[in-house]
């Protein structure tokens, strides 16, 4: 709705405006956390520190330490920690217990190493982990740039060429086009003005 928004400004100069459900939004981002409590599930809340899935620190920022059930053997290997062959940690069920356990001995090996180490690491043995990234390093992404996301757009009489976010999709392999009166800019995105 918002790349909408910002393109038919761009071509009409008018400002627009998109009505979301909230609604339909959790469905189709999580149908299964919306329909669960009918079937008499829990209904699912942040879970803080409690959570399976964690954002945790490293040497150079964040990573999400993210794993599915069956592959705690591999976050062991990863780790190398004789900790976790506790046998607190030997079933799914027993793990969601302890999850405060096995992030406790999971975050100091984290915290020795940097991002690209740690994502190199966990590919290797199999966990999907993966680093949080700030928006001014996805600029230089090698999938947003080999993907074009970034454009340059020329400045309309006498305004200078500035860079925006493209459109997320592409049709026939090419872009949607900006219009020259849409000015986006990158400071916009990242939150910093000049």
């Amino acid at each position: 709705a918002s790349m909408t928004a910002i393109y038919r400004m761009g071509f009409t100069g008018r400002a627009s405006h998109a009505r979301v459900s909230l609604l339909e939004t959790a469905i189709w981002l999580n149908w299964k956390a919306v329909a669960g409590p009918y079937a008499g599930q829990e209904v699912p809340t942040r879970e803080g520190d409690g959570a399976d899935f964690q954002v945790l620190p490293c040497v150079d920022g964040w990573i999400a330490f993210v794993y599915l059930p069956g592959e705690f053997d591999s976050v062991r290997r990863m780790v190398g920690d004789p900790a976790l062959d506790d046998p607190r940690f030997a079933t799914v069920a027993s793990r969601r217990a302890n999850i405060r356990a096995i992030i406790e001995i999971v975050r100091p090996w984290l915290a020795e190493r940097t991002r690209a180490e740690i994502n190199a690491h966990a590919q290797a043995c199999g966990v999907p982990i993966g680093p949080v990234f700030s928006p001014r390093e996805l600029l230089e992404d090698d999938q947003y740039v080999h993907g074009k996301f970034i454009t340059e757009v020329a400045g309309t009489a006498g305004g200078s060429a500035f860079r925006t976010p493209g459109s997320p999709a592409t049709v026939n392999g090419q872009r949607l086009p900006l219009a020259p009166r849409t000015r986006v800019t990158l400071e916009d995105v990242l939150g910093e003005r000049a």
